[in-house]
């Protein structure tokens, strides 16, 4: 038997976190469902009163014979003085049938006020990504 103060914080971090998978995801309730295979990174969440989308790019690079394609993304661009404080990231792929790439972060994040992704295909494959970035004062 779990006890229930135990019962609880589980809850209060399971709702906080929303990059955790649906309890229903997790036990295979939708197996029988079409399946979106797509390698999205979401770091962080947005307060839609709070926060401004502060970067919004669409990423593609087109295959390579029997090679992995890469490419960083990075914000703010050079040059550019950040005054943001970076609340979301989001790196939505938009293959839908696990071809596309994956994202990863490289460098500073939520909380900081710059951010670097590393995009990369699948071997033979291209990628094509939105990413996105939320931030507030």
């Amino acid at each position: 038997m779990i006890p229930k103060f135990v019962t609880a914080i589980f809850m209060v971090f399971y709702i906080s976190t929303p990059w955790l998978p649906v309890q229903s995801d997790l036990l295979g309730a939708n197996a029988n469902k079409a399946s979106n295979n797509s390698h999205h990174l979401i770091v962080g969440n947005v307060t839609p009163v709070r926060d401004t989308e502060i970067f919004h790019q669409i990423v593609t690079k087109s295959s390579s014979l029997l090679r992995v394609v890469v490419e960083d993304v990075t914000y703010p661009p050079p040059g550019v003085v950040p005054l943001y404080t970076i609340t979301c990231i989001r790196a939505l792929d938009q293959y839908m049938d696990g071809e596309g790439g994956y994202a990863t972060l490289k460098e500073g994040g939520v909380g900081f006020k710059n951010v670097t992704l590393h995009l990369k295909s699948q071997r033979g494959n291209g990628f094509n990504f939105i990413v996105e970035v939320w931030g507030h004062l």
